[in-house]
C-alpha cells in the first residue's frame, strides 16, 4: 500500500499529460482541417473576405470559423490570408488581406490585379491557444500554449 501511495502521484501526472497531449493534438488537427477548408474556398473565391466578427459562410474567414473544433474559438485576428507570386523563384509574397483595414494590401510593385491571379498561391493560417485541462504540474509548465496551422494552395480562378 505504501508503494502505491508513492507511485500514484507520478501515474496521475503521466495520465494528465497524456490526456492534455491528446486534446492538444486534436486541436492541431482541427485547426489544420479548418485551414484546409478555408484555403480550398479561397482558391476559387480568392477575394471573398470579411472582417465581421461573425463572418458569413460565403467568405474565407467564414469557412475557417464554421467548424474549427471543440473548444476552439477563432476571431478575425486569428486568421491570416497571404498571397504569393509563383512566377518568381523563390515565391514572393505579393500581398495579404488586412482585417483591420478591411482591404487587400499589396506589397511593393504589385497590385491586387497582378497578385491574385491563377496559379499564384494563397496561404490561410489559423492561430489558436490551447488551454490545458488539468493545469500545470509545476510552476514552470504553462497553462496554455499557441497552436498555429496553415494550408497553402494554388489559386484556380482569377477574379473578374
Amino acid at each position: 500500500m505504501v508503494e502505491f501511495a508513492l507511485i500514484a502521484p507520478i501515474l496521475l501526472g503521466m495520465f494528465a499529460l497524456l490526456v492534455n497531449g491528446g486534446f492538444a493534438l486534436e486541436t492541431g488537427i482541427s485547426l489544420t482541417n479548418s485551414a484546409r477548408v478555408a484555403a480550398r474556398y479561397a482558391i476559387v473565391n480568392p477575394e471573398s473576405w470579411s472582417n465581421a466578427a461573425d463572418p458569413p459562410a460565403d467568405t474565407i474567414e467564414g469557412q475557417a470559423m464554421e467548424n474549427p473544433g471543440v473548444g476552439i474559438h477563432l476571431a478575425s485576428s486569428d486568421i491570416s490570408i497571404v498571397y504569393y507570386d509563383m512566377s518568381t523563384s523563390p515565391a514572393t509574397e505579393c500581398g495579404y488581406y488586412s482585417p483591420s483595414a478591411g482591404t487587400f494590401v499589396a506589397e511593393s510593385s504589385y497590385t491586387e490585379a497582378t497578385c491574385i491571379v491563377t496559379n499564384n498561391e494563397v496561404e490561410v493560417t489559423l492561430s489558436a491557444t490551447y488551454n490545458a485541462l488539468t493545469g500545470p504540474l509545476d510552476e514552470n509548465m504553462p497553462l496554455s500554449f499557441p497552436i498555429v496551422e496553415s494550408s497553402t494552395m494554388l489559386i484556380e480562378v482569377t477574379p473578374p
